[in-house]
């Protein structure tokens, strides 16, 4: 029997097993055997598929089939969920092909017994010193308590949702951990027994950000030293170059000084030590406010290096310290104190390494090439880019490489078979990653984008870009006209938080629908809440225009106040717009800004039953030169300019 005879018939057996009996699907079959065809030839395939075409069947279903090692890497948690509690048990119980499979989280996402163990030690009374602030200590002794009987140690296990603080306090990063051959809790360690079963496993369930760490680490992470992955497929492959170049890269935060010198005053017992860090950290905080937005330049940050010497040289003080620290303590006697004084010196010791690490690539990356010892630091001004950024209400350091293509194309692309696929993929995609000539298809969606929505594009408002604030003025007069059309039910997207917060200020007072707005709850909280109330409105940015399935009736109608070009100081999108020549912007802004407007329009339709509105109040996308780029990006759906037409559409749907 074919490879392809095999994948079919398994493709039917499985999706005829599903409750009320599924169908494969034209797009899915297709996708399923392109898939398995890429695996057996072992080329890089690169596929978009529609939102519904069940992707996830058609590439797990090849991989299993296929007997290799496999990894799937998604964005979102919520894709790793659905895997891990549906589709793969499913499989295993309709596959005539047995496999392991196993999820593997980040290091902070399960308990470490080794900081329980700190925080149960005689005499305690609030969470042990040198922790996050804010932690409850309400839920941190609930937590002490459910970690006695927990099997997996994992957060999403715990019957309730802990603070950050809270969970800071009985976890710990890679970077904190004090490692497997100090800990006297290695047995019992959650996250090794976690990257122990994702190592064994046939099919391993992964992020982004945690394979990046794997392509840093030369297979370290995910590998089986004789058993390495032979497949790795890439869902949502969309976010692979953001992802890559965060986890690539490095942040400088007062966040993580303050972390050091918490960790310093009980370890070391030398409040001077920790005072300095802290003194460090403050010089640190005030160059970031007095310095938002600033793009570092080597040559130009005389006025940042002796901020960042004076903290090299406090760290390095604490590291000195802490080994003699270390040296000494060998010497007493080896009781259960004297065991935790020691554990807390070498987590204070690999925390103040990683520090002390950065802030001296940040120091190099700032200096003349002249300067730099060696011709690999000489480049690395060309190689990386340094700016302030503003993360929530702080403000960092981000060190990232300009380019990950390069690194891929050594240390991935050449190692193994790559399937990359998601609802919508930029067409330079594979340009940017430095895939070697992938395989290229595209499957379309089953849904009747024509039958089931309308894209309404206004063009009588005025352009963003010639009148702001008239323009500004017209999209929330057009915006409150579609909320009360459509009876609620609106999701609408921002382009910036300052639009956000002005829109809920000016349209609450004007509708008689509840308005939730982002930050006001936990994010699945608000999904939860816009679910369950049928007229309510929810009024988001950047992080809800992916990722968000809301099927059924509490979503009619998804409102774009603007193209989502990137911004003109995105300093990484400007560094790459400078290195595409003349035609950067097209060749990377419209790119951006066209697979932007295309997952935000595509939180509209989810199922086959769903109908709406998805409203982009920008007419540019009618008229300017550019516009056919960023329609093309859309699904195949109606359009029309007329208001009318639109809140007439709105208004069918639930009379």
């Amino acid at each position: 029997m074919s490879t392809a005879d095999e994948v079919s018939i398994a493709l039917e057996e499985v999706t005829g097993a599903l409750p009320g009996g599924g169908e494969v699907r034209r797009g899915q079959r297709s996708m399923a055997l392109e898939i398995a065809e890429a695996i057996d030839t072992e080329h890089h395939l690169v596929i978009q598929a529609g939102t519904g075409t069940g992707k996830t069947l058609a590439y797990l279903i090849p991989a299993i089939l296929s007997g290799r090692r496999t990894v799937i890497a998604t964005w979102s948690k919520a894709l790793q969920d659905q895997m891990e509690r549906s589709d793969l048990p499913m499989l295993l119980e309709h596959l005539d092909k047995t496999f392991s499979h196993a999820v593997l989280k980040g290091w902070d996402n399960y308990v470490c017994h080794e900081r329980l163990d700190q925080i149960r030690a005689p005499g305690r009374q609030q969470p042990l010193e040198g922790l996050v602030d804010g932690s409850d200590d309400t839920q941190v002794d609930s937590i002490l308590e459910w970690a006695e009987s927990s099997v997996s140690g994992d957060r999403a296990d715990l019957p309730f949702e802990p603070t950050p603080a809270t969970w800071s306090s009985v976890s710990v990063g890679t970077d904190d951990c004090i490692g497997l051959s100090e800990c006297p809790f290695a047995s019992e360690c959650r996250p090794a027994r976690a990257r122990q079963r994702a190592r064994d496993a046939d099919i391993c369930i992964t992020n982004h950000h945690l394979y990046a760490v794997d392509v840093a680490l030369n297979g370290m992470l995910l590998d089986h030293p004789d058993h390495p992955h032979e497949l790795v497929v890439f869902d949502e492959a969309h976010q692979l170059e953001e992802v890559f170049t965060a986890s690539f890269g490095f942040q400088l935060t007062v966040g993580r000084f303050r972390w050091l010198a918490r960790l310093a005053r009980p370890a070391l017992k030398q409040a001077d030590l920790a005072a300095e860090l802290d003194d460090g950290a403050t010089r640190f905080s005030t160059w970031l406010a007095d310095n938002p937005d600033r793009r570092l330049v080597a040559d130009s940050c005389s006025d940042l290096d002796p901020v960042l010497g004076l903290a090299e040289t406090r760290i390095d003080r604490v590291l000195v310290a802490v080994r003699k620290a270390v040296r000494d303590i060998a010497h007493s006697s080896d009781d259960s104190a004297t065991q935790r004084e020691r554990r807390r010196l070498t987590r204070l010791l690999n925390a103040g390494s990683t520090l002390i690490g950065d802030v001296r690539f940040a120091r190099g990356l700032l200096r003349k090439p002249t300067e730099h010892t060696s011709i690999g630091q000489a480049e690395v001004g060309d190689e990386h880019l340094a700016w302030v950024e503003r993360s929530g209400t702080r403000m960092v350091l981000r060190v990232a490489p300009i380019e990950v293509g390069p690194r891929l194309a050594s240390d991935l692309w050449p190692l193994r078979t790559a399937v990359l696929t998601s609802a919508t993929l930029p067409i330079n995609l594979p340009a940017r990653l430095a895939l070697p000539k992938p395989d290229t298809s595209t499957v379309d969606s089953p849904f009747d984008y024509e039958t089931q929505s309308l894209l309404y594009c206004p063009t009588h408002i005025p352009s963003p870009s010639e009148d702001e604030p008239g323009w500004s003025a017209a999209m929330l007069t057009e915006l409150e006209f579609l909320i009360h059309a459509g009876g609620g039910r609106t999701l609408a997207l921002f382009t910036s938080w300052r639009r956000l917060q002005a829109a809920v200020a000016t349209i609450r007072p004007l509708v008689p629908y509840r308005i939730l707005e982002q930050g006001d709850l936990p994010a699945r909280t608000l999904l939860e809440e816009f679910a369950a109330d049928e007229s309510s409105c929810l009024f988001a940015t950047r992080s809800f225009w992916q990722g968000i399935d809301v099927p059924g009736p509490s979503l009619g109608l998804v409102v774009i106040d603007r193209i989502p070009f990137p911004r003109p100081d995105e300093h990484l999108t400007r560094a790459w717009r400078d290195r595409a020549g003349l035609d950067g912007w097209g060749a990377v802004d419209l790119p951006l800004g066209a697979l932007r407007l295309a997952q935000g329009v595509g939180r509209l339709i989810r199922s086959r039953t769903d109908h709406g509105v998805a409203a982009v109040l920008d007419p540019r996308l009618s008229a300017a030169r550019y516009s056919g780029a960023l329609l093309a990006a859309l699904p195949p759906m109606r359009r029309t300019s007329d208001p009318e037409e639109a809140a007439t559409f709105l208004g069918s749907l639930f009379s």
